[in-house]
């Protein structure tokens, strides 16, 4: 399922095309073998999910864990190829986005995320 992810208040778009994993198999790739710049979206959405390793990957990520109403509760930026993070307390889904993208969009504790459907029709 592809959404738009934007930033509340005032509706900033972080994210045009995110990605949320909910199958086994998207769950399990991640962004194993990808990277942002060349991937179909901009974002990767863990529902359900408090830790995100990044084994097999080939560039570092920024990894936002947010509350079950999409609120930030941690952001961990250039996590590399094989780290493990954690979102600690209060930690409901996990977000990865390209590396860097957090501190451009100032994504901190305490900032609400919102997504909207996208027609995702040709």
């Amino acid at each position: 399922m592809i959404k738009k992810m934007s930033i509340l208040p005032g509706g900033i778009v972080a994210a045009e095309r995110a990605f949320f994993a909910r199958s086994v198999w998207a769950r399990t790739r991640g962004m194993i073998g990808r990277r942002f710049k060349t991937a179909p979206f901009e974002a990767m959405v863990f529902e359900n999910c408090s830790a995100v390793h990044c084994c097999w990957m080939i560039e570092k990520i920024d990894v936002i864990f947010v509350s079950e109403d999409f609120e930030v509760v941690k952001v961990c930026p250039h996590v590399r190829p094989w780290s493990v993070v954690c979102g600690g307390k209060g930690a409901k889904h996990a977000i990865e986005i390209a590396a860097g993208r957090a501190e451009s969009l100032k994504l901190k504790p305490g900032v609400k995320l919102a997504f909207m459907e996208v027609d995702d029709t040709p």
